[in-house]
């Protein structure tokens, strides 16, 4: 049960990636919330090098690399905590 609950947010943040749409259609006031989801500031960077030739800007590259950090170093605490229980469940 608690994995159907942990995958929820993740679905939903995979929805929230801009592919099929442009970041121009985002909302001006959420677009700082929306780069920290690090699928869509990943396609924004993408996006700016591949169909307008031009390097991303600095601060995208800077907020998904603090997300990234930010992620490894949660999932190493969670991984260091419950490392001892993982035989339980294999």
């Amino acid at each position: 049960m608690l994995v159907f609950l942990n995958a929820i947010p993740f679905d939903h943040l995979l929805w929230l990636v801009p592919i099929f749409y442009s970041f121009d259609a985002i909302p001006a006031k959420y677009v700082g919330i929306y780069e920290l989801n690090p699928v869509a500031n990943l396609v924004f960077c993408l996006r700016n090098i591949l169909l307008q030739a031009k390097s991303p800007p600095s601060s995208s590259l800077v907020k998904l690399s603090l997300v990234s950090f930010t992620m490894l170093g949660l999932g190493t605490l969670v991984f260091r905590r419950g490392k001892r229980g993982f035989f339980e469940h294999i």
